[in-house]
């Protein structure tokens, strides 16, 4: 699995397989230090937003935009045209979680260099129209806030790398410099969690990311949860794995297996029971899941039947 953990060993320790030399893809070029899109609430880490992870029932705004046409003087045909485009508003995605818009005290967006853009919950929710985000490439790549023109904020930027909602938790103030403040001082770290999140395949119940599943971990856990395989991997019984993280099984209706954004197969509560997926070093940000080793990178389950 791919992961840019920082406790993963050096290259040169990971060992051979089958006498090839390998290299995980994480060492592949180079990388920043953020390459998750993470999504926080109070501190806690809710999920991502990659368009596969989004939550079921969310849904973009379709908006009208006009594109200027090349004409020449004297020209009588159309001099622009509309376009239909999406944006993904944050009031809808946090509002396709349960979250009560009315008692968001912030929303602060980290963008590069680790500046942060602090939106009030009063503005937020003046602002839940015009205040979203988008890809670029339609529905992947990496993801670019949008900030309405009459937006109060402190600074504005495109990339995202985090995104933190504050409901019970005190927000952190922001510096001059755009950074977070935690105890005084200015952190590039997510306040009240540390750290943002990297890596690791994704396992969702009812829209909220229950499991983070690492290379790192997968060595030591997977011994105590799965069965060893033949090329060093493990397979893990889903069930073992949920109990592990404190979700009963028996509460899980139905899923979803999500790769390269897209949504793979649908699965049952009967068909989710008995399944297991395996983890192996060669696999590049991915896990093989069930019987037919389906390459998935989110799982995501529901205890309620589709909203859609």
């Amino acid at each position: 699995m791919d992961s840019d953990d920082a406790s993963l060993p050096p290259v040169e320790e990971i060992k051979t397989i089958d006498g090839e030399k390998w290299k995980p893809a994480e060492f592949k070029g180079k990388r920043g230090k953020w390459r998750d899109p993470s999504v926080y609430i109070d501190g806690e880490l809710a999920g991502y937003l990659w368009y596969g992870d989004l939550p079921r029932g969310f849904e973009p705004a379709w908006i009208e935009e006009r594109e200027s046409l090349d004409f020449k003087p004297g020209d009588k045909g159309p001099k622009f045209k509309i376009n239909k485009v999406r944006r993904f508003r944050f009031a809808d995605y946090f509002e396709s979680m349960g979250i009560d818009l009315k008692k968001v005290k912030s929303i602060q967006v980290q963008g590069s260099g680790s500046h942060v853009a602090a939106v009030d919950g009063k503005d937020f929710r003046k602002q839940r129209d015009g205040f979203a985000w988008t890809y670029g490439r339609q529905v992947t790549g990496k993801a670019k806030v949008l900030f309405p023109e009459d937006i109060n904020t402190n600074t504005v930027f495109d990339l995202i790398q985090s995104v933190s909602l504050y409901i019970d938790k005190t927000p952190p103030t922001i510096s001059e410099n755009d950074k977070a403040v935690v105890d005084g001082k200015e952190t590039l770290d997510i306040p009240y969690y540390g750290p943002a999140a990297r890596g690791g395949i994704r396992f969702y119940v009812d829209n909220y990311l229950v499991a983070l599943l690492k290379r790192n971990q997968s060595e030591e856990l997977g011994a105590k949860l799965g069965k060893a395989t033949a090329d060093e991997g493990f397979v893990w019984p889903l069930n073992t794995f949920l109990e592990h993280h404190g979700v009963d099984p028996d509460s899980i209706v139905s899923g979803q297996l999500v790769y390269g954004d897209k949504l793979v197969e649908s699965k049952t509560k009967e068909e989710l029971s008995k399944e297991s997926f395996e983890t192996t070093p060669r696999a590049k940000g991915h896990i093989l899941f069930g019987a037919d080793k389906t390459k998935v990178e989110v799982v995501k389950m529901f205890t309620k039947g589709d909203k859609r």
